[in-house]
């Protein structure tokens, strides 16, 4: 016999009673509420705070501007320098910045991917080959900005420079 039979039997021997074994028990139940109820009002005003943050943000971008007094000028995209990887031309890399920053007119803008910063998915395994730390990297991107440095119009981080910002919440850019 099954344990519900059993549960079944002895509530009728307990009971005995058959108006009640034959009726829908009746449940009271007070007090009892999912863990957090969601508070609309707070959502909704979150949305809206987001939306006038992004709204400035976009107002901000449209109305950049790169404004030279006279010129010529030149500007210089670099992008995907990948400092740390095994593959990058370090001498041609910092001489190409030591070049824009000693030039009259020249300007350097960065596209992103300064550096490999292998730390996410299927690249962390590359990582276990590495010769250089990701805090190596670092220092490199710190040196070769510091090169830029006053000659840096601009800059964007590519997603290998974003994946500390992924992970970890850190922007370092």
């Amino acid at each position: 016999m099954s344990t519900l039979a059993h549960i079944a039997r002895a509530l009728v021997q307990r009971k005995g009673e058959p108006e009640q074994l034959n009726s829908e028990p009746t449940m009271q139940a007070e007090g009892l509420r999912a863990w957090r109820e969601p508070d609309e009002d707070a959502i909704y005003q979150r949305a809206l705070e987001e939306w006038e943050q992004t709204a400035r943000q976009e107002e901000q971008r449209a109305s950049q501007v790169l404004q030279f007094d006279r010129g010529p000028v030149c500007l210089v995209f670099v992008g995907d320098q990948h400092l740390g990887n095994r593959g990058t031309d370090y001498a041609r890399c910092f001489h190409e910045v030591d070049l824009v920053a000693a030039t009259p007119g020249m300007w350097l803008v960065s596209l992103g991917d300064l550096l490999d910063n292998f730390v996410i998915g299927n690249l962390r395994r590359i990582r276990d080959d590495a010769r250089f730390t990701i805090g190596d990297e670092w220092v490199l991107v710190r040196r070769y900005l510091r090169a830029a440095g006053p000659k840096l119009a601009a800059m964007v981080s590519g997603n290998h420079d974003e994946w500390a910002k992924l992970l970890v919440g850190i922007d370092y850019f």
